[in-house]
């Protein structure tokens, strides 16, 4: 069966390419695994091209792909489930037809799934949260459901502050970077005078922006370290 499925609404364009860092949603990943018990959790976001990129993965066994690795979302169940066309909670893949038609069902193969869209405050999609073994397992229920989707809530916290981060950051990298391209600093050079004699005896050189008067040289200065381009501003 050839699956055609409709575009998800609000996948936010802006932060498709924004990486997703932080130790702290590898701890959530660890958490949730262990307290379900299952082998695989993974976070995951949707990125250009159609495609699905797996961001974070914890698992007690070896797998074939890592962080970074990518495959038409189209393949995955994390797509479907935010589309509606497959349940959040898969005890059985064989419960769904469906699911014989996904290669990851076979490929790993898939056993209990466990799975929630990630979705931003403002209800942007920006990804999944899972959890999954490679059996079957009866004994999951709504409620272990309800501890994935608790767990995804921390996930979706930490993943808005990075991307807040990654917004500041690329602000202040495209200001310094036209401040640069333009030529934009100037600097100045004021005398230094003696106390005793009022005579003057060397000069200062200052750094003088664009934006002078309504913030100190210190700022651009602070903001370029901040993102790792001090040594060049200087």
């Amino acid at each position: 069966m050839s699956v055609q499925p409709s575009l998800a609404p609000a996948i936010a364009p802006g932060i498709a390419h924004e990486p997703m860092r932080g130790g702290s949603i590898d701890r959530i990943l660890n958490a949730v695994r262990t307290h379900l018990g299952t082998e695989i959790a993974f976070a995951s976001r949707y990125v250009e091209g159609g495609e699905k990129e797996l961001t974070h993965i914890d698992a007690d066994i070896d797998l074939p792909m890592g962080p970074g690795f990518r495959d038409p979302r189209e393949n995955s169940y994390c797509w479907h489930i935010a589309e509606g066309r497959l349940p959040e909670l898969i005890q059985d893949p064989a419960d769904f037809s469906f699911t014989q038609d996904i290669a990851i069902t076979h490929f790993l193969p898939v056993g209990c799934h466990l799975n929630t869209p990630l979705r931003l405050s403002d209800g942007t999609l920006y990804g999944s949260f899972c959890c999954l073994s490679r059996t079957p397992d009866r004994t999951m229920t709504e409620r272990d459901l309800g501890v994935l989707k608790a767990f995804a809530a921390l996930a979706v916290e930490q993943i808005e502050t990075n991307l807040d981060s990654e917004y500041r950051h690329s602000r202040i990298d495209a200001r310094i970077t036209k401040l640069v391209e333009e030529k934009g600093m100037q600097i100045v050079q004021q005398p230094i005078h003696a106390i005793k004699t009022g005579k003057p005896v060397g000069a200062e050189c200052l750094a003088r922006f664009p934006d002078s008067m309504m913030r100190g040289p210190d700022k651009w200065f602070d903001e370029a370290a901040e993102i790792g381009r001090g040594v060049e501003l200087e």
